[in-house]
């Protein structure tokens, strides 16, 4: 029976079931070199003829292919650090607590669409890693909601006593504006000037020793200095004569 065998050719098998081929393009990844290829499969029924590469990918394809990866972790962007985080963070802030302001949450949905629209044209790792991953997530916001967020959830806050301005901690549950700096600082800073998200949010105020452990925590430093102080004071004066002079305020 096997002399009966005869070899039988993909052209001869199209020559006779041609209905029964099929020719697809596919986009797809290639990880060893972290670039996006497209694929030429010829299949006869469930069987594969034959793949070759192709210079046809699809832009889309290629697109949501390269925003999987950064989702997943596999390709990292430089340029989303801690400066990148803390623009969500705020921008999560502002959508929680004034929801009137039109800010929409940067939440998983949006980085998909966000990182989505971002490697559109791109077709590797390298193209994707020179692009502007903060500029992608300013532009979530119009120029109008940019301005709005900086009124409404400030980056920072300067004291008089300070060179360089303290970074504002925000917390969404509950809702919390943070600002740590040590007593010192606090000294003739006017807790009134600081505004967050237009008033409906009270700053809370960790004062910190020199040693830069949180002392007391208060939303009325006014208060605070008439009351709490006194005791606070004491206990830092002992262990930090050094950092108390003549004249200090309170």
């Amino acid at each position: 029976m096997l002399s009966l065998i005869t070899p039988v050719s993909a052209e001869d098998l199209k020559e006779m079931f041609a209905d029964d081929f099929s020719e697809s393009t596919v986009t797809a990844l290639d990880s060893r070199n972290k670039r996006v290829v497209g694929r030429t499969k010829v299949m006869f029924r469930d069987l594969l003829i034959s793949e070759s590469d192709t210079a046809k990918i699809s832009p889309d394809e290629a697109a949501k292919i390269l925003r999987d990866e950064i989702l997943s972790g596999r390709l990292e962007l430089k340029d989303m650090d801690e400066d990148a985080q803390y623009f969500i963070e705020r921008v999560n802030f502002a959508a929680a607590v004034c929801p009137e302001s039109g800010i929409q949450p940067i939440d998983d949905a949006a980085k998909s669409e966000i990182f989505e629209q971002m490697c559109c044209g791109c077709v590797s790792f390298s193209d994707v890693k020179a692009l502007d991953a903060k500029a992608a997530l300013r532009d979530w916001l119009s120029y109008e909601q940019q301005c709005m967020l900086k009124y409404l959830v400030p980056k920072s806050v300067e004291f008089p006593r300070r060179k360089k301005p303290v970074r504002i901690r925000y917390e969404i549950s509950p809702p919390r504006a943070v600002v740590s700096a040590f007593f010192r600082d606090f000294f003739d800073f006017d807790e009134k000037k600081l505004k967050i998200c237009d008033g409906k949010i009270r700053p809370t105020f960790e004062i910190l020793s020199p040693g830069g452990r949180a002392v007391q925590t208060t939303q009325n430093l006014e208060e605070f200095w008439k009351t709490s102080w006194i005791g606070v004071k004491k206990e830092l004066k002992a262990r930090y004569p050094k950092h108390f002079k003549p004249g200090d305020p309170y």
